[in-house]
This record gives C-alpha cells, sequence and structure tokens, in this order.
C-alpha cells in the first residue's frame, strides 16, 4: 500500500510539472529529502520550514517539501493561486472556511482553490508536498476575513493553539 501511495504521489508531482516555465520542463530533477535546504521565512510560523524542489515561487509555479513541528499551525490564509498538498508523514488538519475540517495522513491529498480561506495545522511532526500553480503568495485574515500582517496573524496563532482531532 506504501508504493501505491508513493506512486501515486510521484505521478501527482510529475504531473505539476506542467505548469511550470518551458526551461524547467526540459531539466530533469532527481533529488532525496537528505539534500534538501530547509529554510524558515519571517512570514511564517517558526514551526515550518520549506525546501523548495522546482521552480521560482515569486514568478512561477513552484513545487516545495515542508515540515511542520508538533502542534504547528499556519492561521487562516488565502494564496491567489491554486494550490495542492500531497501529505508524505504526520497527520494534519485542513480547514477550508465554510466548510467541514478534513484530517490528512501520509498519502492525503488536498486541492485548494485560489483565494479559498483556509487553515492548516499538524498534531505531531508533519511532512507534505506542496504545489502552487503559479507565483506564491500568502494574505492572512482574521476571523472576520479582514486581511491583516504576519505578525498580526503569528501572534495570534502563537496565543490561541489550534485543535487538531485525531486521525481516523
Amino acid at each position: 500500500m506504501r508504493r501505491g501511495l508513493f506512486l501515486l504521489l510521484l505521478v501527482s508531482l510529475v504531473a505539476a510539472g506542467a505548469g511550470l516555465s518551458r526551461a524547467q520542463q526540459g531539466q530533469p530533477v532527481a533529488t532525496n529529502a537528505a539534500q534538501y535546504k530547509f529554510v524558515t521565512r519571517s512570514h511564517l510560523p517558526d514551526c515550518q520550514s520549506v525546501a523548495l524542489l522546482r521552480g521560482n515561487p515569486r514568478t512561477e509555479p513552484s513545487i516545495t517539501f515542508e515540515k511542520f513541528t508538533a502542534g504547528c499551525k499556519i492561521p487562516w490564509h488565502w494564496h491567489t493561486v491554486d494550490t495542492e498538498i500531497m501529505m508524505v508523514q504526520g497527520v494534519s488538519l485542513l480547514e477550508l472556511k465554510g466548510q467541514k475540517p478534513v484530517s490528512l495522513g501520509p498519502g492525503g491529498y488536498a486541492f485548494v482553490p485560489a483565494r479559498q480561506v483556509h487553515l492548516f495545522s499538524c498534531e505531531g511532526p508533519c511532512q507534505h508536498f506542496d504545489y502552487a500553480l503559479g507565483p506564491r503568495d500568502l494574505h492572512y485574515v482574521d476571523s472576520t476575513g479582514k486581511e491583516i500582517t504576519p505578525e498580526a496573524a503569528l501572534k495570534a496563532a502563537k496565543e490561541k493553539p489550534g485543535l487538531i482531532p485525531a486521525a481516523k
């Protein structure tokens, strides 16, 4: 079963390459997690680290591998492009505004349409691939949907940790 999930993930990532620039489409990429270069970003929680695998997040579609520590929460936010998430390890909770929360485990997949307000959190340590179908951005919002600064969003998230239901 693990092999089937891995193959599904691999096929998804290959198909994801269709949105990359012509120059990148012709360039083979083969790497292992031990070679990833992880960074943290000031507009993201300290509990999240990101490795860029392909693309330029500022100008075109990109694929990242993201790691989260136990209890990590990305507060309510939205992106101007569609995003796909493919879980590798751990259990996460994806909450889409106006919909029932979804628990994702290894092999789990989610498609988040552009401008869909959502939050993401991890019960324990978790990892996923994230494919942005265009230039990446992130717009944090408060409980009323009003856009707020990353500082305000991250401060509020630390004060109000998210609750994550157990995986089924």
